[in-house]
């Protein structure tokens, strides 16, 4: 399908109806996956009758969840990929942050279609048009860039992404990175360092697989003198995905992100969103997602949190996954919520992971509030290099976070962080600044892992 008549069809108000949609080609998905084994076998352990689920109705009330665990911690790859081995490209597995793994599988004719589905992609939301960009793929893990434009796959390297943003990038009229949150701010910090002309490039950053909050984005884009305000000269987008799905799954686009932003500046409007009683002060990502791939819904968790649930529609899917739980938090927004977006997809609220904070009384003290709060300040925001923990002490937690290097915090600094988390937590946090080689989780960062945040007792 064209860019041009694609745009048209997303600039039809159709949002309700798509859901709808999207919701009886999931009851058709289930109906399909109920023909492999593996999944028959769980439906029989979940006393699930198939033959009595008719409509979508049913489809909610009656068919079991899955989830990592009941997937891909009992079954075996022979047994999950309804494909013949011959018939798939590549194998991924996901970053084990959760200290288990799980996989995704591209098929060959999913392969040939990718990247002509990401240079769309990139030419509807983004204005980046075929052949006239370079994307310097910095992901870690293996991840690889499917596009018909220059690429170059440096892996988690900022000293070589800076070399190609001083030698190459400026003879290409755009050029957009794919990093990890943590590194994209150390490219942006050495860049600048390095004296590169942020004016000369139209540059896009594009991250996904890590929540990161509104005042990282928001410093990075003032060392680069980038805004979504102005996306033809380049912003930071983020996009969501999980290896076992897709990616990108969901995804921001420049109008969404001047949203969050808004919402980040005035936390007042963030009441008028469904509420994520994990945090406090977390401005949650506003993605738009396609209801023709995945139909996405919410189950809400014995303690009333909304955890963002999958199911995939194609019917050609090595891996078919039906309302597999993504143990993220999120809201499914109504269809007016943003009624100046240009594009007319369904929105949905992220708020980050499941279950993500410390703390032994209430409250818990919110990862995502901390992330929140650290970049708040630009001098400060410029001396760390992002990576923190929380530990339980008692009633309190401990907050130690990591400096760069050959970085002090001045007294001035650390009493306005103090400042600022006691706005949220009062006197439950213990906050201690470690110089970087003093901080022993991780201390040689190479961004190949995610980080885990939480240190257990």
């Amino acid at each position: 399908m064209k860019a041009s008549i694609l745009k048209f069809l997303l600039k039809r108000d159709n949002r309700s109806e798509s859901s709808d949609k999207s919701a009886e080609k999931a009851l058709k998905a289930f109906k399909k996956a109920t023909s492999c084994n593996w999944y028959s076998s769980f439906l029989e352990e979940q006393n699930c009758n198939v033959d009595e689920i008719k409509t979508v109705a049913h489809f909610h009330e009656k068919v079991p969840c899955l989830s990592k665990q009941t997937v891909f911690a009992t079954q075996g790859f022979d047994q999950l990929v309804n494909c013949s081995t011959r018939n798939i490209h590549s194998v991924m597995l996901s970053s084990g942050h959760s200290s288990s793994f799980s996989l995704g599988v591209i098929t060959r004719n999913e392969h040939r279609k990718l990247a002509s589905q990401t240079d769309l992609f990139l030419e509807i939301f983004f204005g980046i048009k075929k052949g006239g960009a370079l994307l310097i793929n910095a992901s870690a893990m293996g991840v690889r860039a499917f596009t018909n434009h220059t690429c170059c796959d440096t892996g988690p390297r900022s000293d070589i992404v800076v070399q190609l943003l001083r030698q190459v990038a400026p003879h290409y009229r755009k050029t957009v990175i794919t990093a990890d949150p943590h590194l994209i701010k150390q490219i942006a910090e050495e860049a600048c360092e390095a004296g590169i002309d942020w004016s000369k490039l139209n540059l896009w950053f594009i991250s996904g697989g890590e929540w990161f909050p509104e005042t990282l984005r928001s410093y990075v884009h003032g060392l680069m003198g980038k805004s979504a305000s102005v996306p033809e000269r380049g912003f930071w987008a983020a996009i969501y995905g999980l290896t076992e799905l897709g990616y990108p799954i969901m995804f921001e686009t420049p109008q969404l992100a001047l949203h969050r932003s808004r919402l980040s500046f005035d936390q007042r409007t963030v009441s008028n969103l469904p509420v994520n009683r994990q945090c406090r002060c977390t401005t949650p990502f506003l993605f738009h997602h396609f209801t023709s791939g995945f139909y996405v819904e919410t189950v809400e968790t014995n303690e009333g949190i909304p955890e963002l649930v999958f199911t995939t529609l194609a019917a050609q899917r090595a891996i078919p996954l039906v309302r597999y739980r993504t143990g993220d938090v999120g809201s499914l927004l109504p269809p007016d919520v943003f009624a100046d977006t240009s594009f007319h997809l369904p929105v949905v609220a992220f708020w980050g992971r499941m279950n993500n904070y410390a703390g032994n009384s209430t409250p818990k003290i919110s990862v995502t509030d901390i992330k929140e709060l650290l970049f708040k300040d630009w001098s400060v925001a410029s001396k760390i290099t992002g990576y923190f923990t929380l530990k339980n002490l008692g009633n309190n937690v401990q907050l130690s976070i990591q400096l760069k290097k050959g970085c002090l915090l001045a007294e001035e600094e650390e009493c306005g962080l103090n400042h600022q988390i006691s706005l949220f937590y009062k006197a439950f946090v213990d906050v201690e600044a470690h110089d970087y080689y003093g901080f022993n989780h991780q201390m040689e960062l190479d961004f190949e892992r995610k980080f885990n945040h939480l240190i257990a007792e």
